[in-house]
């Protein structure tokens, strides 16, 4: 504190400043469970007054970008009036729900810096303050913060200078925000659905793999509560992510665990996914029900209401299910041991022959033979091939992009992370292609169940309609295919994969 009241006194022998009231105030920080309003370089705060929220929205730097003034905290960007708030955010957060991060009551003194004319140019604050999350409490730093003045900017600029020859000065919004965190243990961005590893080349391989079955684990459990009470569906996301992950890790990186213990695992984790998966579908089709709507002519899109309704009812009764099996003694049993088996130490004299292998050896086989295999499948399609082949390697694309996940960290950043965009490209494309026939045959079955349900005719004519675009979407990826393969095994990429990963060696299992 004394360091910041130095500041404060040592500011009026450089400029004019008149001194404020007090003021006392309490905020809460908004942002999505894995901060995409943060690394968008926006802050969202709310702050209650006279029984409405006043919604404000900054960069991270600084200048105000809007506000609101709402009688209910808003859930969703959906629940927002139209204007510059719901514009900026709406293709930032897209399907997540806004959840309060951290509240801070603070306490200000308050100076403005003036002119010759005592026209205020720039305002300071010296702010402290109580942060609470949860039942997290702590007291938060002293900081020293400026606000700019609209036209004033070059004075901002000379304060700022000065302050920072004399002081550590934060002065942006961010700055609260993150002194609030700290104070109850936390920091911005300290969840991504992405999986950040840093691995050693030299690691034994059973050793590496926990490591990166544990970071799959953690995500796992962060996102268990959002999913068991269906906050948004993107919880549901993260978590089926990571336990696909988890299932082609141990398909993928071979011999370095007992089998007995793979095969349990990967039977648990199999299950898991099943359980997971009529929820998560029927979260895509919500997801999806606008854009439905929008492809359909005006006058025909409140047809799709009922569609929305039954949805909406059968995925609340697959989410029962789905708490049901996340609450139930098997899935509690999977993850207990699960975590007893990643946190044991390595064996001394482990039976798996690759246990003991450097990581780096194991993981260039690894991409190898996944590498062969996509080839290899994908070389055997053409114009006549049944979609199950082109289902079958979507399948490979995608453990492949996986292998590349994993291991990234043992290769150059740029190159494998070109390699994972032209792969991308390839996922995209035969993504696209299953889901356009995997949505229409769910369109199919849903309109036969609401029909014997009562549905209006109007509601299955226009599913019929969508059927009828999706097929032409469907034919229309099949035909990109043969050219989204041949960029992603280009000469180029062959060249990449064989520098990178090596050519074959002894030991690999012919793919």
């Amino acid at each position: 504190m004394e360091a910041a009241e130095a500041a404060l006194e040592a500011l009026g022998t450089r400029f004019t400043v008149f001194s404020d009231e007090p003021a006392d105030d309490r905020m809460t920080f908004l942002d999505t469970f894995d901060w995409r309003i943060y690394r968008a370089g926006l802050v969202l705060t709310a702050r209650s007054t006279g029984g409405k929220t006043v919604l404000w929205l900054a960069t991270r730097d600084g200048p105000d970008l809007g506000q609101l003034v709402l009688s209910l905290m808003p859930g969703f960007t959906r629940d927002l009036p139209s204007g510059v708030v719901r514009k900026t955010l709406e293709p930032v957060v897209e399907m997540r729900r806004l959840k309060p991060v951290v509240t801070l009551v603070d306490h200000d003194q308050r100076l403005r810096v003036v002119d010759d004319l005592e026209k205020t140019v720039v305002r300071v604050v010296l702010r402290t303050g109580e942060a609470s999350a949860g039942e997290s409490t702590g007291a938060i730093r002293p900081l020293l913060l400026l606000f700019p003045i609209r036209g004033y900017g070059s004075a901002l600029t000379r304060v700022r200078a000065f302050l920072e020859d004399d002081v550590g000065l934060a002065g942006t919004k961010e700055a609260s925000l993150t002194a609030a965190l700290e104070a109850v243990g936390r920091s911005p961005g300290d969840y991504t659905g992405k999986l950040v590893l840093s691995l050693d080349p030299g690691t034994r391989a059973d050793e590496a793999a926990r490591t990166i079955h544990r970071a799959l684990l953690e995500t796992i459990r962060r996102n268990e509560q959002g999913t068991l009470a269906d906050t948004d569906s993107e919880f549901l996301h993260d978590f089926r992510v990571a336990v696909r992950r988890t299932r082609s890790a141990l398909s993928q990186i071979r011999d370095v665990f007992p089998p007995e213990d793979v095969e349990r695992f990967k039977e648990g984790f199999r299950w898991l996914g099943q359980v997971t998966g009529p929820t998560r579908d029927l979260d895509v089709y919500l997801l999806k029900l606008p854009g439905y709507a929008q492809s359909l002519p005006r006058k025909a899109r409140g047809d799709l209401d009922a569609l929305g309704d039954f949805l909406c009812l059968t995925q609340k009764r697959e989410q029962e299910k789905l708490a049901r099996a996340l609450s139930s003694e098997r899935y509690l049993e999977l993850i207990a041991e699960w975590r007893d088996f990643l946190a044991s130490p390595p064996p001394m004299r482990p039976a798996a022959p690759n246990a003991k292998r450097p990581i780096a050896d194991v993981a260039g086989s690894s991409i190898r033979r996944s590498w062969r295999r996509l080839r290899k499948k994908g070389r055997e399609i053409d114009a006549d091939s049944p979609p199950e082949l082109l289902h079958r390697l979507r399948i490979e694309a995608k453990k492949l992009r996986y292998l590349l996940t994993f291991f990234r960290s043992l290769y150059p950043e740029r190159t494998i992370d070109g390699l994972v965009s032209s792969l991308k490209k390839l996922q995209d494309n035969l993504g696209d292609f299953n889901d356009f026939g995997v949505q229409q045959a769910a369109l199919k079955d849903f309109g036969e169940r609401m029909l014997k349900e009562g549905a209006p005719v109007e509601a299955i004519m226009a599913m019929g309609r969508l059927v009828e675009r999706l097929e032409a979407g469907e034919a229309k990826e099949r035909r990109r295919f043969a050219k989204r393969f041949l960029g992603f095994t280009s000469r180029e990429n062959r060249r990449l994969f064989r520098d990178l990963f090596g050519s074959r060696r002894k030991g690999d299992r012919p793919a």
